[in-house]
């Protein structure tokens, strides 16, 4: 498994040195979403970005390609492929990704499931006849306040959860739709694994 978030620092310490010259063992500091005017950093940008870091480093650690769309008209925020044949073919993959600071788990234990409102028109252009696979991808991240980058000596641990899902069923006439995700399909190597065999 590449991630599960958050990591606790008495976790990180127990974490395996990446070899290279990395002075300052004692390094320690942190980082949360604000503007260097002192201002708050615009809510729906910092989250979105910060959901593609999460994404892209998750896929890049596991030897993808991953791309960011110029232009997003089609709901996909990420993309993701295989740099050569997996499995017997080239796989690609197109990834709406939405950011959360309250993320809602519902369920008894060992059937818990993250509930996620998704507006009408991303749920509904998830379910359209695409010529590349599409997947939901919920991040949770933490709240404005909080530490949301920890950063040591050869380590480098972003605050986050993320898992995915296929959207399946009828397109809404509603305002949104709730998405029911298994706790179990987090954006890991097993996720990211699954996801290319679909698409």
């Amino acid at each position: 498994m590449l991630w599960r978030f958050p990591l606790e620092w008495s976790e990180l310490v127990r974490l395996p040195r990446i070899a290279g010259p990395y002075p300052d063992i004692s390094y320690r500091t942190s980082i949360i979403p604000e503007a260097f005017d002192g201002k708050p950093a615009p809510e729906t940008h910092y989250k979105e970005w910060f959901s593609w870091a999460v994404v892209a480093s998750a896929a890049a650690a596991a030897g993808l390609i991953v791309h960011v769309p110029v232009v997003d008209d089609s709901k996909s925020d990420v993309r993701i492929e295989t740099f050569r044949q997996w499995e017997g073919k080239y796989r690609h993959m197109a990834l709406q990704l939405k950011a959360t600071a309250n993320p809602s788990f519902i369920g008894p234990p060992g059937a818990m499931k993250l509930a996620y409102s998704l507006d009408a028109d991303s749920y509904n252009a998830l379910l359209r006849d695409s010529s590349i696979q599409r997947f939901l991808v919920v991040v949770a991240v933490p709240p404005q306040d909080q530490c949301w980058v920890r950063l040591r000596s050869s380590i480098v641990a972003m605050n986050a959860g993320a898992w995915w899902c296929e959207v399946t069923g009828e397109e809404t006439s509603q305002g949104s739709k709730t998405v029911h995700i298994p706790v179990e399909q987090r954006l890991d190597l097993a996720g990211l694994e699954t996801m290319l065999r679909i698409a």
